[in-house]
């Protein structure tokens, strides 16, 4: 999925009953396929990024930051995108508050706009499995077991992945210079 994430900073979480005031309150966008496709992209690992963006002032932010980043845009749908609360209190204690909307839902004609001759494997995050469309996910995935599949299920904590590869063997040409990485599965990675 690709999705607004709503960073919220907060003292401490209210009881009930209780105000709290916001400290500061950014906005990005993030999404566990995103994310994935995002750490590609800046290896300059070829990818397509299959997931459907919506309507609305979330799947808006959505289309505008993919386009910002020369990421194409396979599927636009008229239904709502959703987006990620991600509430950080001083402690550095996180919440999350989601609502799931369009990006959420996976359909084979998603794929019609991608040249699938060119797809060896596939990344796929348990949250989409989970949702009303997983099983298209599923059914598509079967029909092809040519394809290396990336499985990240978190809520039960198992990383399924498929023989490990080599890589290409340090940064992309004419990058140099001290570097870090920080990789993170979940919905709270721009909060890193």
């Amino acid at each position: 999925s690709a999705v607004v994430d709503v960073i919220i900073n907060i003292p401490h979480l209210p009881k009930t009953g209780e105000d709290v005031h916001i400290t500061r309150q950014t906005r990005s966008l993030g999404g566990c396929a995103y994310n994935v496709s995002d750490i590609l992209r800046h290896f300059c690992v070829p990818y397509s990024l299959c997931t459907a963006v919506g309507s609305g002032i979330y799947g808006d932010f959505v289309a505008k930051e993919l386009e910002k980043r020369g990421v194409p845009i396979y599927v636009r749908r008229p239904e709502e995108n959703g987006c990620c609360y991600c509430v950080v209190e001083e402690s550095g204690e996180r919440t999350f508050i989601v609502d799931h909307g369009i990006e959420d839902t996976f359909d084979e004609q998603y794929l019609e706009n991608i040249d699938t001759a060119s797809i060896d494997s596939v990344y796929v995050c348990g949250l989409e499995i989970e949702e009303k469309t997983g099983w298209n996910i599923i059914e598509y995935l079967r029909k092809h077991p040519e394809y290396t599949v990336y499985v990240e299920i978190r809520d039960l904590a198992a990383y399924v992945h498929g023989p490990a590869e080599p890589g290409a063997g340090g940064l992309p040409t004419g990058v140099g210079g001290r570097g870090m990485c920080l990789l993170s599965g979940g919905i709270d990675s721009p909060v890193a």
